[in-house]
């Protein structure tokens, strides 16, 4: 087909999940209702009957210090954009991770808890706290606060940077993907590297139909309808009176009377 473009899923492990046995990290979401309501009611237009997926358990906080860790296979996640690596433990210990761009299966990372030998081998995937991490250095699945789990730049081909320290309050400040800037506790933990699927956003689809696969319905134009389903629909030719913008409901959803912010309210 013409204008496609797919990600080149060819670094993905062929272990499915009876040949790994991990099964306690896999469990079926609940079922999907198609945008309906308890009544069978549409209630969510552009959300449509998508392919079966199943949930898996990723590890955010990465608490298990100082044991080195062999990346198993890396798999395809459909709850998320970035790839998911399994990842085993010395100690026999198996999790989900982030996959991290550029590490392969067998690479070894650690997750350090304090600077003892970090600054000599710290690699990417390897996870630390903000204390221990360099400035200027590429990150992702930060914290906000210790031991909370990363929650800030966590899909594909997304990173952070640390720009500054400052101890005297015990503040990082991070320039997020966003351009924003965060101020995370020292004490947070964060990963080294770009997350996984760098070119996640160049892909094309290419047909409505695998976008259907994703859950994802086609948009209808108001004005292509019948007068009894949208306000804008019927009429002989089009109609570009643009005194009439209404939802679904008949609500007027354009040049609504601003409400109107008093001084005092500012106060």
């Amino acid at each position: 087909m013409r204008h496609v473009c797919l990600i080149d899923k060819s670094i993905l492990s062929n272990k499915q999940k009876k040949q790994s046995g991990i099964t306690n990290l896999i469990f079926n979401k609940k079922k999907n209702y198609s945008g309906r309501n308890n009544s069978g009611h549409i209630t969510i237009y552009t959300k449509g009957n998508r392919h079966k997926k199943s949930f898996r358990i990723i590890d955010f906080k990465r608490e298990y210090y100082n044991i080195p860790a062999t990346i198993y296979s890396i798999e395809y996640d459909p709850n998320r954009s970035s790839f998911i690596s399994l990842i085993i433990y010395k100690n026999f210990i198996c999790c989900y991770i982030l996959s991290v761009h550029h590490l392969k299966i067998g690479d070894t990372i650690t997750s350090y808890k304090t600077d003892f030998l970090f600054e000599l081998l710290y690699n990417k995937g390897d996870s630390s706290k903000l204390l221990y991490l360099p400035i200027g250095g590429i990150i992702h699945n930060i914290e906000l606060w210790p031991n909370n789990g990363g929650i800030y730049v966590r899909s594909a081909g997304t990173y952070g940077k640390i720009l500054k320290k400052i101890t005297s309050c015990n503040k990082a400040l991070i320039v997020l993907p966003s351009t924003n800037y965060l101020y995370a506790s020292l004490y947070s933990s964060a990963t080294l590297g770009i997350v996984s699927n760098y070119n996640h956003n160049k892909q094309i689809l290419g047909k409505a139909g695998r976008k259907r696969w994703l859950g994802k319905k086609s948009k209808v134009r108001g004005v292509a309808m019948n007068p009894v389903d949208h306000p804008h629909g019927g009429g002989e030719g089009k109609r570009s009176d643009d005194s009439f913008k209404k939802s679904p409901w008949g609500k007027i959803i354009k040049w609504k009377n601003k409400k109107k912010i008093k001084i005092f309210d500012l106060i």
